[in-house]
């Protein structure tokens, strides 16, 4: 521990406490080098995709009033009663997938909904923190999963990718943030998605799953853990609440009432850079940024200059990101009036040019 906080000083927060730091540690089986590779790969990942700033930026989100009233999970819910505890005071999450209806969301944009589980797992994180700090603990604490699977059914397959993402977003970037998972009313066809989900965890990881079958009772179960009056009546405990379920027809009519976003379109050519200049004046409000690429990766960065004839600086450095798979979305602080230099770097694709839609906004701190 004391060689991690060492190598990576400039890194660590302030007043990070050593019980939330040894997860990077746990994560990589003590290896220091490999934790602190994985750290630093995480921090450059949540700067690319404004993980910072993702609990204030995705409610900016068209989408972000559909999911979270209909996303199948307490925590994230605005009609949710309360925060869900454990006996211990530790955050619970009920999350029903069964009820995620897989026609509705191939007609989300996929992006929106990976930006979805980001947040989601910020709010999650803050929750804890909370929890820590009102139970007087100096570290935060970890959350305990109940999956309910009634209703999963073989459609559920075409969001294998969705969850592969997921799976590979939260082993990357939250280790060790996961107590428990007790899986209920497991059906036969679980084996196919497990199969599909289950190499991206370690032996350690998966030691914190449980499954109970759609034959067995689970409400005894869930009651050692969590007092009634934080288990729904659905579960066996008293508390009035359900989550959200509705058909198909109506998921459809919110979904296409969505204004969409509206992105500019480009093309960064082989063995080529794109630049877009823009003015910025506002100094105090933040420049929003958000491209994405299809089919292939690329190179980003933002220079800056005070005015059309001066010398440029770097700003953002020049990073390749996986902009195909999630679209990069971040705020950069308008410190100095100037003109901001958004740059796409292609040289070192010699075959293919990369198809680019952003856009961009400036907005009050």
């Amino acid at each position: 521990m004391e060689q991690f906080k060492v190598d990576l000083k400039k890194e660590i927060k302030e007043g990070e406490h050593d019980l939330e730091l040894v997860k990077w540690l746990i994560a990589r089986q003590w290896n220091v080098k490999n934790a602190e590779t994985m750290f630093l790969n995480s921090m450059k990942w949540r700067a690319k995709i404004g993980a910072d700033h993702i609990l204030e930026e995705f409610p900016k989100s068209p989408y972000y009033k559909f999911l979270t009233e209909n996303y199948p999970t307490n925590h994230s819910d605005p009609r949710s009663p309360k925060i869900f505890r454990i006996r211990d005071g530790s955050h619970l999450c009920i999350e029903s997938m069964g009820n995620l209806n897989p026609e509705a969301a191939a007609l989300i944009p996929p992006e929106e909904i990976i930006r979805y589980h980001i947040w989601s797992m910020e709010l999650a994180d803050k929750i804890r923190r909370d929890c820590a700090k009102e139970l007087g603990y100096k570290y935060v604490m970890q959350s305990f999963i109940v999956e309910d699977l009634d209703g999963i059914g073989l459609g559920h397959l075409s969001m294998s990718f969705l969850l592969k993402q997921f799976t590979t977003i939260d082993n990357a970037n939250y280790p060790e943030t996961l107590r428990k998972v007790i899986i209920v009313n497991v059906p036969t066809i679980f084996s196919m998605v497990w199969s599909a989900v289950q190499y991206f965890w370690d032996e350690h990881q998966k030691a914190k799953f449980q499954f109970v079958s759609s034959s067995e009772n689970h409400s005894p179960i869930l009651l050692k853990v969590i007092s009634p009056e934080y288990l729904p009546k659905s579960y066996g405990g008293s508390l009035d609440y359900a989550i959200p379920k509705k058909t198909i027809e109506q998921l459809k009519v919110e979904i296409n009432a969505i204004p969409k976003k509206q992105f500019l379109e480009d093309f960064v050519p082989r063995s080529g850079t794109l630049e877009k200049v823009f003015d910025l004046t506002q100094i105090g409000s933040f420049f929003h940024y958000e491209f994405k690429t299809t089919d292939y990766d690329i190179s980003f960065g933002i220079k800056y200059r005070p005015s059309k004839d001066s010398k440029t600086e770097e700003i953002v450095p020049n990073t390749l990101c996986e902009s195909n798979v999630i679209p990069i979305f971040a705020r950069l602080p308008i410190t100095k009036a100037g003109q901001y230099i958004l740059v796409w770097d292609n040289t070192n694709s010699w075959t293919r040019g990369k198809q680019l839609f952003y856009t961009t906004s400036v907005c009050p701190k």
